[in-house]
């Protein structure tokens, strides 16, 4: 009922996309070390929609309504 896409935009960041594929409003989220980043390290992730930053310690996450997603690029 969750997916998560990972891949390296032109700039060699990472970019995540996390998706909700249930019918019910849930948590996806994935933890910085199964995307290949060290997790000792603090990031800013930009929401590539809203373009919201946040600073994120060991996991990007959202809360994510029924079949929608989310797409961040970790900096």
């Amino acid at each position: 009922d969750r997916a998560v896409w990972a891949g390296k935009d032109k700039d060699g960041n990472t970019v995540v996309g996390l998706f909700n594929i249930s019918d019910e409003q849930r948590e996806v989220s994935v933890s910085l070390a199964a995307l290949g980043l060290c997790a000792k390290k603090v990031y800013e992730t930009v929401d590539l929609v809203t373009k919201e930053k946040q600073v994120i310690g060991s996991d990007v996450s959202a809360v994510l309504r029924a079949h929608a997603c989310a797409v961040f690029r970790i900096i």
